[in-house]
C-alpha cells in the first residue's frame, strides 16, 4: 500500500510538474505573439507614413515641374510682347527692354526652381531619415522578440531541467522505499 501510495504521489508530482512547464510555455508563446503583432502594428503605421510622405514627394515634383512650365511661357509671352513692342517704338530701345525684362523673367525662374530644389532635397532627406528609423525600429523589435523567445525557451528548458531530476529523485527514493520494503 505504501508503495501504491508514493507511486500515486509521484505520478500526480510528475503530472503537475509537466502542466507547470507547459503552462510557461504557453505564456512564454503568447507573449512572444503578443511582441510580433505590436511590432507589426508599428511597422505598417511607419509604412504608411512613408507612403503618404512619397506622395507628397511626387506632388511636389509636379508642382515644380508646373512651374518651370509656366515661367516658360511666360518667357514666350513677354518674349512676344516685346517683338510687339519692338515693332511699335523705336527698335533699339524696345530690344534693350524686352532683354531686361526677359533677364528679370529668367532670374525669377531659376530663383523659384532653385527654391524647388532645395524643398525636394530637404523631402529627400527626411524621407531617408524616417525609412532608415523605420528600418531601425524594426530590428529593435525583431531582436526584443527573439530575446523574449530566447529567455521563453531557457525557462521552459530549466522547468523541464527541474521536472526531471525531481522525478528522478522521487523515482530513486520509490526504488530505495521498495527495497525496505522487501
Amino acid at each position: 500500500e505504501e508503495r501504491e501510495r508514493v507511486k500515486k504521489e509521484a505520478e500526480e508530482e510528475r503530472e503537475r510538474v509537466k502542466n507547470e512547464a507547459e503552462e510557461v510555455k504557453r505564456v512564454a508563446e503568447e507573449r512572444l505573439k503578443a511582441g510580433e503583432e505590436k511590432a507589426k502594428k508599428k511597422f505598417l503605421a511607419q509604412r504608411e507614413q512613408l507612403i503618404k510622405m512619397q506622395a507628397q514627394l511626387k506632388e511636389a515634383q509636379e508642382n515644380k515641374e508646373t512651374s518651370v512650365k509656366e515661367s516658360e511661357e511666360e518667357r514666350e509671352r513677354v518674349k512676344k510682347q516685346a517683338q510687339l513692342k519692338e515693332a511699335q517704338e523705336n527698335k533699339e530701345t524696345s530690344v534693350k527692354e524686352s532683354e531686361e525684362e526677359r533677364e528679370r523673367v529668367k532670374k525669377q525662374a531659376e530663383e523659384e526652381i532653385s527654391n524647388l530644389k532645395a524643398q525636394l532635397v530637404s523631402m529627400e532627406e527626411e524621407r531617408e531619415r524616417v525609412k532608415k528609423e523605420a528600418e531601425e525600429e524594426r530590428e529593435r523589435v525583431k531582436n526584443e522578440a527573439e530575446e523574449t523567445k530566447r529567455v521563453a525557451e531557457e525557462r521552459l528548458k530549466a522547468g523541464e531541467e527541474k521536472a526531471k531530476k525531481k522525478f528522478l529523485a522521487q523515482r530513486e527514493q520509490l526504488i530505495k522505499m521498495q527495497a525496505q520494503l522487501k
